[in-house]
């Protein structure tokens, strides 16, 4: 019996930056790219198809028309949405491209499987700038657009702070808080640390300053009770509203609000359909996705397993 592969399996879900929100694009392991309207999220309003998987996506920050992807082969494809064209960017990476973002309007920051960042002038004839090695495979990175420091995530449980004026050196290196793999990570609002969460039902709040270190915490969540033990789910996604409320998707199907500066969770959303695999939030929309991730279960490659199809939800925020 042949396999069905899991290509449709959405990666990310990003609601436009320029302007009022309005759109919101969503990237999937197969290639496709889908554009929604913020007011329809039941109708795919155009569609685009990359021959290869895209493992990241983003806006560019002063465009609704233009977006770029990170993708499964190492490149970095610009994207326009409005006319469909979509080109091949100078790449140094070697393996799949996990994290993709801007750093201001020219300037998009990469990191990849094959252990590496690099910085890329979307000006530039030839678009490379510079690459970093770094000694672990990037799984998750946030920068903020305002201010100076970047975060990357790294296998190993290695951490690397930066400030994006410079990567040539880190300007703090830690271990992780949290004992098995990262799944996303979000600078704090304050810009004061960061969260992260990972495979393990288990989410962290990190402060860079190390009269602060004491301040760090993590807690668990996304399990389910069962007659003797706890079923754990992986932590898929972690997002922060302008409220500075904190947002975690999982794999138990649930999206979960929390305060984390009381330590308290605030709200349980009703269970959806399938995993929660991403989240992007803006103003007062939080835009989901959902895909059918039990195919990492499976014990042998032989296995068969049929891959239920992924969609994108909305969630009006209070």
């Amino acid at each position: 019996m042949s396999n069905q592969k899991p290509v449709g399996i959405l990666t990310a879900t990003k609601i436009n930056d320029a302007g009022a929100p309005a759109h919101v694009l969503a990237s999937k392991l197969n290639g496709d790219l889908l554009l929604y309207q913020l007011g329809n999220m039941d109708t795919v309003s155009s569609q685009i198809t990359l021959d290869t998987g895209v493992l990241s996506s983003c806006w560019h920050p002063t465009s609704n028309t233009k977006a770029y992807t990170g993708n499964l082969d190492g490149t970095i494809w610009d994207v326009d949405l409005e006319k469909s064209i979509v080109n091949p960017m100078n790449s140094s990476h070697l393996l799949g491209v996990r994290k993709l973002m801007f750093l201001d309007e020219n300037q998009i920051l990469s990191g990849s499987w094959d252990k590496s960042l690099a910085l890329t002038d979307i000006r530039s004839p030839l678009n490379h700038k510079y690459r970093v090695g770094l000694p672990g495979k990037v799984l998750a990175m946030d920068s903020s657009f305002n201010s100076y420091e970047t975060v990357v995530s790294m296998t190993d449980r290695i951490i690397h702070v930066y400030d994006k004026r410079d990567f040539s050196k880190p300007v703090n290196v830690r271990e992780s808080g949290l004992r098995y793999q990262v799944r996303d990570l979000k600078i704090l609002p304050n810009r004061k640390g960061y969260a992260t969460c990972s495979i393990e039902g288990k989410a962290s709040i990190e402060y860079f300053s190390e009269q602060d270190l004491h301040l760090n915490y993590a807690f668990k969540c996304h399990r389910t009770p069962q007659q003797e033990v706890d079923l754990v789910s992986p932590v898929n996604c972690i997002q922060f509203d302008e409220r500075e409320r904190l947002f975690t998707g999982g794999s138990d199907c649930r999206i979960c609000e929390w305060n984390y500066h009381e330590k308290k969770r605030l709200k349980q959303f009703s269970k959806e359909p399938w995993p929660v695999l991403t989240m992007s939030i803006r103003e007062k929309y939080l835009v989901y996705g959902l895909s059918d991730d039990g195919y990492k279960n499976m014990v042998s490659e032989r296995n068969e397993y049929s891959v239920e199809e992924s969609s994108v939800g909305l969630k009006i925020l209070d």
